[in-house]
């Protein structure tokens, strides 16, 4: 919108103005990492979207988009300390994705960080999901939750996982 004033007997013939296309973000879905102690976490968004673009997020690269240049996931920040927050926002859930937690360091099981995972769905502010960290995870990687064209399926498991092709520059 925009607001146009017209004084007195002035008359306006011409008023050019952009409109701006608001894009509805049903299908966004924000992951919101914390813990507590203990480790140097990692977020990461790994997958496809519906037309088959890669979508990959983590500490290395924190934008993924698509040929256009249209952002279709981000990381906010790599924390490297205890007591962090990490966010990440799939922009469009249409398609495959998997949204893991990976130790990248620290001296403790990860089940110990005390990482708390909230899922937001759209642009609520109350997150759909919230999930703890299994205390018994002893693996370097923590699988939260996968994707499938928007319905979030929460696996809330940990495993043993190699990163490294992940975090190729």
């Amino acid at each position: 919108t925009e607001e146009i004033v017209i004084k007195g007997d002035n008359a306006m013939e011409k008023h050019d103005f952009k409109l701006k296309e608001e894009k509805a973000n049903a299908g966004m879905i924000r992951f919101e990492l914390t813990w507590t102690s203990g480790a140097d976490l990692d977020s990461y968004l790994d997958g496809k979207t519906a037309s088959g673009s890669n979508v990959s997020t983590n500490f290395r690269h924190r934008n993924a988009e698509d040929a256009n240049g249209e952002t279709l996931a981000a990381l906010d920040i790599d924390q490297l300390t205890s007591g962090g927050k990490e966010t990440t926002i799939l922009y469009d859930s249409s398609g495959e994705y998997e949204f893991f937690v990976h130790k990248f360091s620290g001296n403790v099981n990860l089940g110990e960080t005390g990482a708390v995972v909230k899922i937001y769905l759209g642009e609520s502010n109350t997150p759909e999901y919230t999930l703890e960290i299994p205390q018994d995870v002893d693996t370097n990687a923590w699988s939260v939750c996968k994707i499938s064209n928007g319905k979030v399926n929460i696996i809330n498991k940990g495993e043993d996982r190699n990163t490294s092709s992940y975090n190729r520059g």
